[in-house]
């Protein structure tokens, strides 16, 4: 065990300058369990922290704590960007279907529309014209590269949350919260009308995984 939690999963193709590692655990007890065949093992342990430093248990707690909420929203943002690029390709599919019909000129403008708003909304949360380390000079990092360079920041050996940190958070922590309520009501709610009127005409709706 590396005495990390679960890593991230990132979006397909995107890089990010950067680990997708979790944080290292803080000290304190743990369990381990162990699986041979169809037996099962448990047994408790305590984690201890590093005898060169003299830390409260109180400063690796803040640590975690900041770490674990980074890591939540790192997923959740990975996650949502992920969704909305399967809505907007079941669209792109739809249009080609639709083929440019007359009668359903209003419903392909709809789902142009919202296409548009799924790119303009993404592109503050992710770069994906960073291919490499060397693009980070060329193309700004977006939150979710943000969110990763604050959390590789922190999980140091030294778990001292400086208030600087405390503040980046809160502003990254904002802005995280902002898009996913956009994405909430102004996207979701515009597929809603959307798969309305595409089964008032008897085609298959938009499925939201």
């Amino acid at each position: 065990w590396d005495l990390r939690r679960e890593p991230f999963e990132g979006v397909e193709k995107v890089f990010v300058y950067g680990s997708y590692n979790s944080g290292i655990v803080s000290p304190g007890n743990y369990k381990i369990k162990m699986n041979i065949g169809d037996k099962e093992y448990q047994n408790n342990f305590l984690l201890e922290p590093d005898p060169n430093f003299n830390f409260k248990p109180s400063e690796y707690l803040e640590q975690e704590e900041l770490l674990v909420s980074i890591e939540k929203n790192i997923r959740n943002l990975n996650m949502t960007v992920t969704k909305a690029r399967n809505i907007k390709m079941q669209l792109e599919n739809d249009i080609k279907k639709m083929d440019n019909k007359k009668e359903l000129s209003d419903l392909i403008k709809m789902a142009k529309k919202i296409t548009f708003k799924i790119d303009e909304w993404e592109q503050k949360l992710i770069q994906p014209k960073q291919k490499t380390f060397q693009d980070v000079i060329n193309f700004n990092n977006k939150l979710n590269a943000e969110f990763v360079y604050l959390h590789e920041y922190l999980n140091s050996l030294d778990p001292q949350v400086t208030s600087g940190a405390k503040e980046r958070f809160k502003d990254l922590d904002y802005k995280f919260n902002m898009s996913m309520r956009t994405f909430e009501t102004d996207i979701l709610g515009s597929i809603d009308k959307y798969n309305i009127e595409y089964e008032r005409r008897k085609i298959p709706a938009i499925i939201l995984k």
